[in-house]
């Protein structure tokens, strides 16, 4: 505990002024936090007599952070703020001490005696809104050096933004996204990878994993299937075939040309599933294969 209040005491957090807040209240004893980066921290102030007021900072600890954070709705996981607060409003509270079994800051014993403070020793809690993990991951384009991750946000933020995910693959590949997928490279053929996804919070709270496991394809994708053709012309031969599987994978094809007597070849290349090949001598015999490609050559077909 002493620990965490210590590494807490280091954050300094400039909140903004209260000429840009509402001052005024209705209900005695609820409280808010106002200047933060996220609705999960900021500077504490309490309902009393109709006006929001901040919080003295004597004596001031981890327990009574726990129950403004409580009081909230945000889990028990807080770090209490040191910061400057520069405002014209009331002082409310000091010397406040909080026990385990208050249910909001205006149960714990506290003073109203505030003459010895300052907005300089305004108190300021960050609670701790972890968001859930990431819903519905799921692996698609396998292919031998690369996969795509999509997935849908957690159903759990405390209503804070994401600002990120944060992406790893079996240690080996680290990056992180600001939307809802992310394309994945840099990864060895067959091979099986734990991919999990976190999400990040505007506040910088990075909440559970989701994982699933992927293994990459081998290096050479497989022969195309149903290589047709005819000619076209009697110097050309128009060729069509399907794709083999994992065809997301494919960046292009490459079709051998081999004149059956001669034993001479060309080769041609196409980015689709069918092709034209031109300039060839009328009434000869051609024998032709196609292959596909991903980061390396395919299976002939």
């Amino acid at each position: 505990m002493a620990l965490l209040l210590l590494r807490a005491s280091l954050v300094l957090f400039m909140a903004l002024s209260s000429s840009c807040t509402n001052t005024t209240c209705s209900s005695t004893g609820d409280v808010r936090l106002v200047g933060g980066q996220a609705p999960s921290e900021g500077i504490v102030e309490i309902c009393l007599n109709l006006q929001w007021g901040t919080v003295c900072n004597h004596s001031w600890d981890y327990n009574d952070a726990v129950v403004v954070c409580q009081q909230l709705g945000y889990p028990t996981d807080n770090y209490p703020y040191s910061g400057v607060y520069i405002e014209s409003g009331p002082i409310h509270l000091d010397d406040v001490n909080c026990e385990y079994v208050d249910i909001g800051l205006i149960d714990c014993f506290y003073s109203n005696l505030t003459s010895n403070c300052s907005h300089s020793d305004d108190v300021g809690v960050h609670c701790i809104a972890t968001p859930g993990a990431p819903q519905n991951l799921v692996a698609s384009n396998i292919c031998s050096t690369s996969l795509t991750l999509s997935w849908q946000p957690p159903t759990q933020t405390y209503g804070i933004g994401i600002e990120q995910y944060n992406v790893v693959c079996a240690n080996k590949v680290n990056q992180s996204s600001t939307e809802l997928s992310v394309y994945v490279n840099g990864l060895q053929p067959d091979t099986t990878y734990d991919c999990c996804v976190s999400a990040v919070n505007i506040a910088a709270d990075e909440g559970p994993i989701a994982c699933t496991t992927v293994r990459t394809l081998q290096n050479a994708p497989s022969a195309p299937q149903s290589v047709r053709g005819y000619a076209s012309s009697s110097t050309a031969i128009y060729l069509y075939w399907s794709p083999p599987p994992y065809q997301y994978c494919i960046t292009h094809y490459s079709i051998i040309v081999r004149e059956v007597n001669t034993g001479t070849q060309t080769q041609h290349t196409s980015t689709g599933l069918q092709t034209t090949i031109n300039r060839l001598h009328p009434y000869y015999t051609y024998e032709c294969r196609v292959a596909a490609h991903t980061t390396r050559e395919g299976v002939l077909s």
